[in-house]
C-alpha cells in the first residue's frame, strides 16, 4: 500500500500476477471547516482521531484549511480511547463525534457523544449518549449551543424558583403568613418556570431550520369548486401568498 496525497492504492493480485489496481480515498463533509470554525469561536477545540493513514490524515487537514488543532492517524479503537481520556484529564470535558463501528468505545469514554445517525453504524448510535438524525455536520456546533443554552435555563428556572419561596417565606417569619401569597408563589412560580423552558422550543427549531407555519397559510381553508372556478382577487392574493410560504419552507428535521 502507498499513499499518495492521502489516497490509499491497493494492488489485485491473481496467481502472483498484478490484474489491478485500486484507490480508497475520503472527502470532508459539506461544512467541516465552517463546523470547526464555529465550535472554535465557542473556545472548543478541535481534534482529529482517525484510523486512516497520516498522509490521509494530512489531506484532511488540507482540505480544511489548517482548522484542526491536532492531527491523529493511524489509531486502533483502543488508542481512540486513550486519547480521549488524555484530553478529559488535559482539558476538561470532551465532546466526540463519530459515526464508524471502531468509534464506539471512544464514544463511551467521552463526556458527551455524538453519533451521526444517518451514516453511523447501529454500535455508535448504540453507544453514544446522542445521535444527530442528519448527516449535515453543522448541527453539532447548533446541539453545542442548544445544550449551553439549556445548561443556563435550568440554573435560572433553579434560582427564580428557590427565590421566590425564600422571599415568600421571610415574608412569613416577619409579618405573618398570608395563603394567597403563597399559593401565587407556587403556582405561579411553576408557569412562569415552565414557559421560561418553553423558549427552548423555539431555539430548537430554528437551530433545526423550521420556522413556524406564516400567517397566510394559517388563514388558508380549504377551497370550493365554487372558488376555484371564480376567485376573487383577495382570494387570488392570499393564495399566492400561502404557496410561497409553503415553497420556502425547509423540510429537515433535528
Amino acid at each position: 500500500m502507498d499513499d499518495h496525497k492521502g489516497v490509499s492504492i491497493g494492488h489485485v493480485i491473481c496467481d502472483g500476477d498484478l490484474v489491478g489496481l485500486f484507490s480508497l480515498s475520503d472527502d470532508c463533509r459539506t461544512g467541516a471547516a465552517k463546523a470547526i470554525q464555529e465550535l472554535r469561536s465557542m473556545g472548543i477545540k478541535s481534534v482529529m482521531l482517525t484510523g486512516d493513514s497520516a498522509a490521509a490524515a494530512k489531506h484532511a487537514q488540507e482540505q480544511l484549511g489548517g482548522a484542526l488543532e491536532e492531527l491523529h492517524s493511524e489509531l486502533l479503537p483502543e488508542d481512540k480511547v486513550r486519547l480521549v481520556a488524555e484530553l478529559r484529564a488535559s482539558g476538561g470535558a470532551t465532546l466526540m463525534v463519530g459515526d464508524g463501528m471502531n468509534d464506539a468505545p471512544a464514544l463511551a469514554m467521552a463526556d458527551v457523544g455524538l453519533a451521526m445517525g444517518l451514516s453511523g453504524s447501529a454500535a455508535a448510535v448504540e453507544t453514544s449518549h446522542a445521535t444527530l438524525m442528519s448527516g449535515d455536520i453543522l448541527r453539532v456546533p447548533k446541539a453545542v449551543r442548544l445544550g449551553r443554552r439549556t445548561r443556563r435555563t435550568i440554573a435560572a428556572n433553579v434560582a427564580f424558583s428557590v427565590g421566590a419561596k425564600a422571599a415568600v417565606l421571610a415574608l412569613a417569619v416577619a409579618w405573618r403568613p398570608v395563603l394567597w401569597v403563597a399559593v401565587l408563589a407556587d403556582v405561579g412560580t411553576c408557569l412562569l418556570v415552565v414557559l421560561h423552558s418553553m423558549l427552548l422550543l423555539r431555539d430548537a427549531a430554528a437551530a433545526a431550520g423550521r420556522p413556524g407555519p406564516s400567517r397566510a397559510a394559517r388563514r388558508r381553508g380549504p377551497s370550493s369548486p365554487e372558488r376555484r372556478r371564480a376567485p376573487s382577487r383577495g382570494q387570488v392574493t392570499t393564495a399566492a401568498t400561502a404557496a410561497r410560504s409553503s415553497a420556502s419552507r425547509p423540510s429537515t428535521q433535528w
